[in-house]
């Protein structure tokens, strides 16, 4: 199974999701579960992991980072989504690889661009690679 360095970027966690996601109390939250969804859906996590402990000889692992979490109140168009940040990380700092929105029921996952700054759908994302 893979390893990964897992961090929630805010504190007080479990009181500010529960209060930013009301409406959406019939799935529980948890980071674990998103993380296992996106390894599940995205093996590309998976080889991206690989490739980077190869390069680096162990040196470098992967990230994945709780950027954001649903804000009902918000104005932003993913603000049904967790924003989970994928990355390098090199100890002293971090490189990031794509930032991945899931949305609330788990159902749905776009990806962030990093060269084109565009939010693709997952297989689109697939297709252009």
């Amino acid at each position: 199974m893979v390893s990964f360095l897992l961090s929630i970027a805010c504190s007080n966690f479990t009181n500010r999701t529960k209060s930013n996601t009301d409406s959406h109390d019939s799935v529980e939250f948890t980071f674990d579960k998103i993380t296992e969804y996106l390894i599940d859906s995205i093996p590309e996590i998976e080889q991206f992991e690989k490739q980077i402990i190869s390069d680096s000889d162990g040196a470098v692992t992967i990230i994945m980072r709780l950027d954001r979490i649903p804000d009902k109140n918000s104005n932003d168009p993913y603000r049904n989504y967790y924003c989970v940040y994928v990355g390098e990380d090199h100890k002293e700092y971090t490189v990031r690889w794509h930032s991945v929105f899931v949305s609330y029921d788990m159902k749905e996952i776009l990806i962030d661009d990093v060269v084109t700054g565009e939010v693709l759908t997952l297989e689109q994302w697939r297709k252009s690679r």
